[in-house]
């Protein structure tokens, strides 16, 4: 038996193009800019397009933020298959540098920063190889760091048999100050199999679902979906994590973005009723 028929959210297409949005203005950054001139100057959040011209060259964005606002800065090369080593850091209008995050080699730098105080500051980009070129480009985006909750299953696929009861463990993982109780619960259950809900505490970073089987459920393959719902009724989806982007997947280092990087589709199997010992013997 097969399970219910995918949603019109499983649908792609071929060509498929990632664009980058953002709250903010979308800008170009202009030369010279080693020093921290109004030339490039910026207003959060926005994204810059860019370019280390040459070796030893960096880019300078000043800008103005508020006392205890968040920011998530990062900096997109080898996504989007520039050959630039990239680190981004900020500093104080003295120039001391308050945060700095060079990634790895090979990955693009992400930085969460918090502003100590009202006042200027500096977003500078550079090469790690200290090496530059029309070809060494690069997409800067700054945007507010809100409250998120990233939902993930720690497995693909379940198999149940009749009579049985499955523990099914789901994280939560509550970014940038997410708060909040939550209820965990599974959807497109098949004919025989309950899955009760579990409310989460604000606090805590996991819920176990228990799969219960019924001694007379019918054979079922097919998926289903697991989300965490708020309080106010915004659900989050849990997905599964799909081959890693951040290892060797295929290329050396690994590639930087996935076709299918996940899966909210949880793949179950509701196995036969195991045969009685009886009728086993008279075999």
């Amino acid at each position: 038996m097969t399970g219910p028929k995918p949603g019109s959210d499983w649908k792609r297409f071929s060509n498929e193009v990632q664009l980058t949005v953002v709250d903010g203005e979308m800008l170009v950054e202009r030369e010279p800019n080693d020093t921290a001139s109004d030339t490039n100057r910026i207003m959060l959040p926005c994204g810059v397009t860019g370019r280390i011209d040459r070796a030893g060259d960096v880019d300078r964005f000043p800008f103005t933020a508020r006392k205890d606002a968040k920011w998530l800065i990062n900096v997109e090369a080898v996504a989007l298959c520039f050959p630039l080593d990239a680190w981004v850091r900020i500093e104080d209008a003295q120039g001391k540098e308050l945060a700095k995050n060079d990634g790895a080699t090979g990955v693009d730098p992400k930085l969460e920063w918090t502003a100590p105080a009202d006042g200027e500051f500096v977003v500078v980009v550079g090469n790690r190889l200290q090496r530059g070129g029309a070809e060494f480009r690069y997409h800067l985006l700054a945007r507010p760091a809100k409250p998120e909750l990233r939902v993930t299953l720690t497995d693909s696929a379940l198999a149940l048999t009749p009579g049985q009861t499955n523990d099914f463990k789901v994280a939560l993982k509550r970014l940038h100050g997410f708060a909040g109780e939550l209820k965990v619960a599974a959807t497109n259950l098949p004919p025989g199999l309950s899955v009760e809900p579990v409310a989460v505490a604000a606090k805590d970073n996991e819920a176990v679902l228990k799969f219960v089987a019924s001694t007379n459920a019918p054979p079922w393959s097919g998926s289903l979906q697991i989300s965490a719902t708020e309080t106010n009724g915004r659900p989050h989806r849990a997905v599964f994590e799909l081959t890693s982007a951040t290892v060797n997947n295929g290329v050396p280092g690994g590639y930087q973005r996935l076709v299918v990087e996940s899966t909210d589709q949880l793949w179950l199997t509701v196995l036969p009723a195991p045969k009685p010992k009886s009728d086993e013997k008279k075999k």
